[in-house]
């Protein structure tokens, strides 16, 4: 053996170079996964952390919208007993002055003591307008209430008793604005207590103590509440009573105008420069913007990105120590197993050239692929020896094999002409039944001649299906049992205007111990469903059907004609066809079936 090329003489250098870079190959994924792990988690660290950010942002403001929304309900419903307080303390006053003076004074005069009395004590009390209307709507008092008509509010109290009012208007020097009336009617008197207020005033004294709320809750100046109207002009932290609309930032960007769109289009989140007044730095900064009040002003909540950011700083601390950790082990482990591959490559060097003799064995018996090898395409002298061991093989292999298929191709054609003389034996025989019964007029002969005939050619087409088809050990029962059936109605000359075939046959195999047996019971089904199930002329229908189940196969032949008695069925069994079905269905291990109701049917179930 030449050694020129030996194996052994480059199997160090190629061992230790193939290790090497199989070790690269995990070292360098086991790096990328490391820094691609450390950059994500770095980055999913600060995702969510701003996303709590947000939500925290977004709950603290809404939930300050929340309280805003209650405590103006529970004030308006405070103004609102004020106003029915005020009424009732005039009603109690009326009242006492009917008791005290009835029947010594008119009711015209009643009226003007109460009149007195509201102008010197009642009024004094509380800051609401107090009138009196009589209940034909005539002013006792001076009413106050403009683009109201009297008349309505007295048909209104006298209707209702008492109750509030809100359809006039108060006036408020030029202008007027939505009010609140509460009104009462004393019926002694006949006269409607009514008190009103301004809607705005109401409004105003709310956002008043709202205002006084945010400004106790802004304790701190790096994150707090911020409210201003849709106007500019701010309410509550910064800078309030200014009208902010065209405050910018450093970079020039009109910060409130950009938080009233948001507010506009039902609040959400903004990022932006905080703009440099009162001594606020201009940092980045995120606010949710909410807007309350039916949408005349806005409420805003925020915190500076850098505080955000200081949150997690020992979260990305911890992250980068850890990173370093896992970069400092690979590097270690790449270290210690370049050390270790180049011991091991230098002990397995040794050892190659005994491998190699083992390996000429292993690869003799893989020569089984019997392909031959290239011997000018390989390089060492080990490797070209073993190329010659196996080409010797398949060449050996392969001639055996040639001349097993060309057997067995000798052997197909002789089976298939063994099936092709049977086939044209069974036909001779067919005709030659037939041209004998042309010698006799015997109706019972002719008849038995032509079943017998009938079954010759079922016999005969099982070996035909067989010659035509490349397997020889099976045939298809959709063709056979179909070319059976078209030859029995071609026999028998059946009109299939009036008898009409139904064929349901599942594309399945059989045998020849098989099919042979059932063409010929479907044969005889068919001979019987044709001569017998029918009168003269009489329309019918006659069903072939197949069914290859899990466990069983099922074949039906049915009709639904005048169908047979079976006790008299059963009595004449010793027929040659009823023994030749009972025959062949008990060969096949079968079980039969009758019924005869609406026709006959009959079922042969074989199980698998």
């Amino acid at each position: 053996m030449s050694t020129k090329n030996s194996l052994s003489r480059h199997s160090l250098t190629t061992l230790a170079s193939i290790c090497f870079v199989l070790l690269l190959i995990p070292g360098a994924i086991s790096l990328f996964l490391i820094i691609h792990g450390y950059k994500q988690n770095r980055d999913l660290i600060e995702k969510n952390n701003y996303s709590r950010e947000k939500i925290v942002l977004k709950k603290t403001v809404l939930n300050e919208v929340a309280y805003i929304n209650q405590l103006s309900i529970e004030s308006e419903d405070n103004y609102r007993t004020e106003l029915r307080d005020t009424v009732n303390s005039v009603f109690a006053a009326a009242e006492e002055i009917y008791l005290n003076r009835w029947g010594s004074n008119s009711v015209i005069s009643m009226r003007q003591i109460l009149v007195d009395r509201i102008k010197s004590s009642i009024t004094h009390s509380k800051s609401y307008p107090v009138f009196i209307l009589s209940d034909q709507g005539k002013e006792i008092t001076p009413f106050t209430v403009a683009e109201a008509d009297p008349l309505d509010i007295a048909a209104f109290c006298k209707k209702s008793g008492e109750g509030y009012y809100t359809t006039g208007r108060v006036k408020t020097g030029s202008s007027t604005s939505p009010s609140i009336i509460y009104t009462r009617y004393f019926q002694p008197l006949r006269i409607c207590i009514g008190v009103s207020v301004s809607e705005t005033e109401i409004e105003q004294k709310i956002r008043a103590k709202i205002i006084d709320y945010f400004s106790l809750r802004n304790s701190t100046r790096d994150n707090y509440f911020f409210a201003a109207t849709y106007s500019g002009l701010s309410l509550a932290g910064l800078a309030p009573g200014q009208n902010l609309l065209e405050a910018l930032d450093k970079d020039g960007e009109p910060v409130v105008k950009k938080m009233i769109e948001t507010a506009r289009g039902g609040g959400g989140f903004l990022e932006y420069n905080f703009p440099e007044l009162e001594g606020f730095d201009s940092k980045h900064k995120i606010s949710y913007i909410h807007p309350v009040f039916d949408e005349s002003w806005f409420l805003a909540y925020g915190k500076y990105l850098e505080d955000i950011d200081s949150g997690i700083k020992p979260q990305k601390s911890r992250l980068h120590a850890n990173y370093m950790q896992q970069l400092t082990i690979l590097i270690t482990i790449i270290f210690i197993f370049s050390l270790f591959i180049v011991y091991i490559a230098f002990t397995i060097s040794k050892r190659i050239a005994h491998q190699f003799s083992a390996f000429s064995g292993q690869y003799t018996r893989a020569s089984e692929t019997r392909e031959e090898m290239d011997v000018s395409e390989l390089i060492f002298s080990e490797f070209k020896e073993l190329a010659r061991l196996s080409n010797t093989i398949v060449l050996k292999e392969r001639e055996s094999e040639e001349k097993l298929i060309k057997s067995l191709k000798e052997k197909e054609i002789l089976i298939k002409e063994i099936h092709h003389r049977v086939k044209n034996n069974l036909q001779i025989i067919s005709s030659l039944i037939g041209l004998q019964a042309n010698y006799t007029n015997n109706q019972t002969t002719l008849t038995i001649l032509k079943e017998t005939s009938s079954r010759i050619r079922s016999m005969g087409i099982i070996h035909e299906k067989i010659y035509q088809t490349k397997d020889l050990t099976e045939v298809r029962a959709q063709d056979y049992i179909s070319t059976i059936v078209d030859e029995l109605f071609y026999s028998y000359s059946v009109n299939q205007n009036i008898i009409e075939m139904v064929k349901n046959i599942d594309n399945i195999s059989f045998t020849m111990d098989t099919a042979i047996p059932l063409g010929l019971i479907i044969n005889e089904l068919l001979t019987n469903s044709i001569k017998h199930a029918f009168k003269e002329n009489q329309k019918g229908i006659i069903r072939v059907s197949l069914k290859d189940f899990d466990n069983r196969i099922e074949i039906i032949v049915s009709d639904n004609g005048i169908g047979i008695p079976i006790k008299e069925e059963m009595e004449k069994r010793s027929r040659l066809g009823m023994q030749l079905i009972q025959g062949l269905t008990s060969q096949l291990n079968a079980e039969l079936t009758i019924v005869a109701k609406n026709g006959t049917k009959t079922k042969i179930t074989i199980q698998k």
